[in-house]
């Protein structure tokens, strides 16, 4: 990751933050989206857990990867990072 303690200096007229706002948007959808699938996931994997006995291990794999991908987002859409998450990088392992 290329994240700086240093926040980048946009300017208003400048079309880098107007670009950034359109990101942030279809970032903050697609959020939404991860999360409500991340909520079914629990919800199933909870069945599984009561029928099996144990978690599904690809359902953990794939919902840590989520995780990641969560974070990411977040913290791009907070100004934590100036990197942009999935597509514009690997998915998260």
């Amino acid at each position: 990751m290329s994240d700086s303690h240093m926040p980048q200096k946009y300017s208003l007229l400048g079309p880098e933050i107007w670009i950034r706002l359109a990101f942030m948007v279809v970032y903050a959808i697609v959020l939404k989206l991860v999360l409500l699938v991340l909520g079914i996931v629990a919800v199933v994997q909870f069945f599984i857990v009561l029928i099996q006995g144990q978690a599904n291990t690809a359902m953990v794999e794939f919902s840590e990867s989520c995780a990641q991908f969560v974070l990411q987002s977040w913290r791009f859409l907070t100004f934590v990072s100036e990197d942009k998450p999935f597509p514009f990088r690997d998915w998260p392992a």
